[in-house]
């Protein structure tokens, strides 16, 4: 999708949360790298006008590991 197609979306009242900036494998990723992949993605939300308060993140391809969930943990009333 394109940002103007997810930016539609969020003016049609739907919710969009995070799947990742660049859709990789959290749990294959150092938590330096997870946090920066993390960040990226919040700070996209943010630009296109998604609610990043008590937001969702989906795990792509399902991986995430304790790292991970200290992350989110540590962001979720960005």
């Amino acid at each position: 999708m394109s940002v103007s197609e997810v930016k539609k979306l969020i003016k049609n009242k739907m919710y969009v949360g995070s799947h990742g900036y660049n859709h990789v494998w959290l749990n294959k990723l150092s938590r330096l790298k997870q946090e920066k992949e993390i960040n990226k993605s919040l700070n996209f939300l943010n630009k296109i006008g998604s609610k990043a308060k008590n937001w969702i993140m989906c795990y792509p391809f399902g991986g995430f590991d304790e790292n991970t969930i200290r992350i989110l943990k540590k962001n979720i009333a960005h």
